[in-house]
């Protein structure tokens, strides 16, 4: 069978075929998810940490350099984010991706958003700025709502495949982290400020509003409602 003929097969098979979305619980990793006509649904608060700044601030110094600026970060976030019972699924040059599930998960979420942004600015910029004259700046996006889970990538091979995490919390959560900038590096949804705003120590401080509303942003996938705010926990909460 000839190349045209074996994309065609495939194609058809993955474009015209019935696909199953079946009930998943929190989640899952690469082995829980079938290669084929298959997803999994489920409940999420979803959080895109976006490192493309840091990747241009840096990109005219020495690889190693950049290198132990992004493994920095890294570690920073993902310690934050681990604190804060999140689930890593995908992280690269330029961004990283968590979840977080079950009980008071988007309060979860949005401390550990605000306990990255108050390490980055206490710990790691200083030293960096004090080697480099440099920052980092990033952007933090947050939104909640049903996902759905799917893997793709070359069908014979397990190496080459890889989850897919798609609905509007990931595209929220995605396109608020691609605009958030210093000082308002923390960009949350609606919903997510729904169900955090009983929680004063995450919404005020000293009386007053930690966050700022932006009524319809506009973004790829239509207009949406935003909360910024430039504050940040402190470590040891």
């Amino acid at each position: 069978m000839g190349l045209k003929e074996t994309i065609e097969d495939r194609a058809k098979e993955y474009l015209l075929a019935s696909a199953t979305v079946i009930d998943g619980h929190g989640v899952p990793r690469r082995e829980d998810v079938l290669f084929g006509q298959e997803a999994q649904k489920s409940w999420s608060v979803v959080m895109y940490v976006d490192l493309g700044e840091i990747m241009v601030s840096f990109a005219g110094q020495a690889n190693l350099l950049l290198s132990k600026v992004h493994k920095s970060f890294f570690y920073t976030a993902s310690e934050c984010i681990k604190s804060e019972k999140g689930d890593f699924r995908n992280f690269n040059v330029e961004n990283i991706l968590a979840f977080f599930t079950g009980h008071d998960s988007a309060k979860r979420a949005v401390r550990s958003a605000m306990k990255i942004k108050c390490a980055i600015a206490t710990i790691v910029n200083p030293l960096l700025k004090q080697q480099t004259g440099k920052e980092c700046d990033f952007g933090i996006g947050v939104g909640q709502g049903e996902i759905i889970v799917a893997k793709s990538g070359m069908p014979e091979d397990e190496r080459y495949q890889d989850l897919l995490f798609m609905g509007l919390p990931v595209f929220h959560a995605f396109e608020f982290g691609m605009k958030a900038r210093s000082p308002y590096n923390i960009w949350i949804s609606r919903h997510v400020f729904d169900s955090i705003k009983d929680e004063d120590a995450l919404v005020r401080s000293q009386g007053q509003d930690r966050w700022v509303f932006n009524e319809e942003h506009q973004f790829p996938f239509g207009q949406g409602d935003v909360y910024k705010t430039t504050h940040y926990l402190s470590l040891y909460l």
